[in-house]
């Protein structure tokens, strides 16, 4: 069952995978590669729940550096 710390977590990888992919040379990859250690303690929702947040957030982040 999803609930708060889901989306919490949720929305830490996302923001975190803002600034990670707003950085050039850095991607959504990079992110969930160097975040996926962090993961292994967590309960597995939580885990998966931070590392789709770190990829979708270094996809979106990756716009604002092609843009600029």
């Amino acid at each position: 069952m999803i609930g708060i710390p889901h989306i919490l977590i949720a929305t830490l990888g996302v923001v975190a995978g803002i600034v990670f992919g707003a950085i050039p040379g850095l991607s959504g990859g990079l992110g969930v590669s160097l975040l996926l250690p962090l993961t292994f303690g967590m309960e597995p929702t939580l885990g998966f729940a931070m590392l789709i947040g770190m990829w979708v957030g270094g996809v979106s982040g990756s716009f604002i550096a092609a843009t600029l």
